[in-house]
């Protein structure tokens, strides 16, 4: 699996974010909590809907600084 090329690729094993999208969509219901301990770019954070909660763990300080960045944008539905 690769990210399209409409997607910015930051980090060696970021998956399409149409494919966590649709995981998060179909695994989890409205006010569940999905939790990605391994958050890399925060894909999943980034898709999660907003009648989801997301919690992201990663311990690498580069990657949570571009999530960081990537959550402050506008998040798609």
């Amino acid at each position: 699996l690769t990210t399209s090329k409409k997607e910015p690729r930051v980090h060696e094993t970021q998956k399409p974010e149409e494919l966590m999208r649709r995981l998060v969509e179909f695994g989890s219901y409205p006010g569940d909590r999905i939790l990605d301990p391994f958050a890399g770019s925060g894909t999943t954070g980034f898709v999660t809907p907003m009648d989801r909660e997301c919690v992201l763990i990663e311990r690498s300080g580069g990657y949570v600084g571009v999530i960081n960045t990537r959550l402050g944008k506008t998040r798609s539905r």
